[in-house]
């Protein structure tokens, strides 16, 4: 018997309908993995909120500061000094992290069970490692969101970009150039830059990216000078020629492409130098810009824990909830 066109149509439809219902079902089944992350502060910080949306952007369920502990069936993240471990210890969730980028170990000495410490410290990583506690390196890297896109006339010559450097030594330099400029709370002074958005928030971002060269300074015991810090990702970010103080994972890192001064002699023959030929130093900026998108943006951390968390759940490192 043959079938009129329109109930070939209609068949059809029904067909596709249901073959359609049939390879959406498996996705529906499938449980995304749910992890609470609590962050440093109760609002979370740029890098947080990268991080995190980058973390929904790759299937998970992701929970923001909640007021209890991770799901028995869930994963914990947490953004706290090794002191917290004490209350991630009451945690039940599959797996515990702790990110912290203090410079100093975690106490777990007298604990039944700590958490996978995420640390960007190698020489902390390796005691940790030694001292038979789950560890691994990972780095918070910066929100591309804050510097894409920003179009800004480059209207500072030199900007001096930290907070706290009454004792930094190029920072006594500079005061006494008239084409130097402040970046940070810490700066009172008639030459500190100041510039807020529309909710009065000050836009550091737009700052730096009006930049031609920005300097910046580390102590050499302090932690910054361990790892690469915050505000040489931010800098390299917004399109500035960078200059640091000796750091060895900078170097590691970015190579010449951050101009690394060792004193304040040097410091000074560099910065005129780069000011003269600044319109030859594009590539410079460019692939210092590149390092920071591909090895220190949130998007590569959540890329990083991504990773671990599977490495972790294939070869079932988790804990017993009995």
């Amino acid at each position: 018997m043959k079938l009129q066109a329109g109930y070939k149509i209609t068949l059809f439809l029904a067909l596709a309908i249901t073959a359609a219902v049939l390879c959406t079902l498996p996705f529906l089944v499938i449980k995304k993995d749910m992890i609470y992350i609590y962050t440093q502060d109760q609002i979370p910080s740029s890098a947080e909120n990268g991080f995190i949306r980058e973390l929904r952007r790759s299937g998970y369920n992701v929970i923001i500061n909640s007021s209890s502990l991770p799901q028995k069936d869930a994963y914990g993240f947490w953004f706290k000094p090794p002191e917290y471990a004490n209350e991630i210890e009451k945690s039940p969730a599959q797996l515990n992290f702790l990110y912290t980028q203090a410079y100093y170990p975690l106490e777990w000495k007298n604990k039944t069970k700590h958490p996978i410490v995420l640390t960007p410290y190698r020489l902390l990583y390796e005691h940790y490692m030694r001292s038979n506690i789950k560890s691994a390196m990972m780095v918070m890297g910066v929100n591309l969101a804050d510097y894409y896109p920003i179009s800004v006339t480059k209207k500072y010559k030199v900007l001096y970009y930290g907070d706290n450097n009454q004792n930094s030594p190029i920072a006594e330099v500079l005061q006494n150039r008239k084409d130097a400029k402040f970046l940070g709370s810490y700066w009172n002074k008639v030459n500190k830059i100041t510039e807020t958005d529309e909710d009065g928030n000050i836009t550091n971002a737009k700052i730096l990216s009006a930049s031609k060269i920005v300097v910046i300074y580390h102590q050499p015991d302090s932690p910054q000078s361990h790892r690469v810090p915050e505000d040489i990702m931010q800098a390299t970010a917004s399109g500035a020629l960078v200059f640091s103080s000796p750091n060895p994972s900078v170097e590691a890192a970015y190579q010449d492409n951050v101009i690394i001064y060792e004193n304040q002699q040097d410091f000074q023959e560099k910065l005129d130098y780069y000011l003269k030929n600044y319109d030859k130093i594009q590539a410079k900026i460019l692939a210092a810009q590149k390092v920071t998108i591909e090895q220190f943006s949130t998007q590569t951390t959540s890329r990083r824990f991504k990773e671990l968390l599977d490495w972790l759940k294939e070869n079932q490192i988790i804990k017993s909830n009995d």
